[in-house]
């Protein structure tokens, strides 16, 4: 997600061009494809966390698309 968006003088905020599409109210589902990787499990996480907070800051409903795997 560190290429979503970019942190300015401490505040996080959208890049440009993802900005065209944050309207209020609109729902955004944020998907990541998914890592066995214990470390990368957490960064992805953490990223997620901060996009999907930015993204409500801006009026949108969000939602985060899980699956199992394992399957």
């Amino acid at each position: 997600a560190s290429d979503v968006y970019k942190r300015q003088k401490g505040i996080k905020e959208l890049f440009p061009v993802l900005q065209e599409f944050v309207t209020e109210r609109r729902e955004i589902r944020i998907v990541f494809d998914q890592d066995p990787k214990p470390k990368t499990i957490a960064n992805v996480g953490r990223q997620i966390k901060q996009l999907g907070q930015i993204l409500q800051n801006l009026g949108c409903k969000v939602s985060i698309a899980t699956w199992d795997s394992t399957s």
